[in-house]
């Protein structure tokens, strides 16, 4: 008898469940760069174009998923499923765990090069029951911290001088 079974998709880069990590990346991010006025104009393209295809700017920011992984562990304390009475007293049912980890780099849209990077790695996990524990909504709250984390580095960064005179 085993007291547990676990499901793990991991997909880095692609769709995990119903999530398109990289596209709601992408557009949280925009929107938080323009809401927060860090550039004085903030693009969304779904792709960087190939250089030489007369883009026209002084900045591009890119970036990857590295990894997206759900976890799920359901407990049956060993009692196959004769654990249900366990769960109705209040006994957890299942643990849940999301794992996120993407970075982001600007480029210099002229020249190529790298001015800054940036690693961001969120997770969450939680013990759920049939009367606790019910939300499974926290994939994006991971990606909106971290986009979050981000802009505060790229603040950080760019009152440093890391980017350079923007200006010219």
């Amino acid at each position: 008898m085993v007291p547990t079974s676990t499901l793990v998709l991991e997909r880095p880069g692609r769709r995990l469940l119903i999530h398109d990590p990289e596209r709601k990346i992408a557009e949280i991010l925009a929107k938080r760069l323009k809401d927060a006025r860090v550039f004085s104009s903030v693009s969304y393209l779904k792709r960087v174009p190939p250089k030489g295809s007369g883009l026209n700017t002084d900045l591009i920011l890119d970036g990857a998923v590295r990894s997206s992984r759900f976890e799920a562990t359901l407990i049956t304390y060993g009692l196959s499923f004769f654990s249900a009475p366990l769960w109705i007293f209040g006994f957890p049912r299942h643990r849940i765990g999301f794992d996120l980890r993407f970075y982001l780099r600007i480029v210099n849209g002229r020249t190529g090069e790298v001015l800054w990077e940036h690693e961001v790695h969120e997770e969450w996990g939680h013990w759920h029951g049939l009367y606790y524990g019910r939300n499974m909504r926290q994939f994006p709250i991971l990606i909106e911290r971290g986009v979050e984390e981000a802009i505060r580095r790229l603040d950080a960064a760019i009152a440093g001088g890391a980017l350079g005179d923007l200006d010219s």
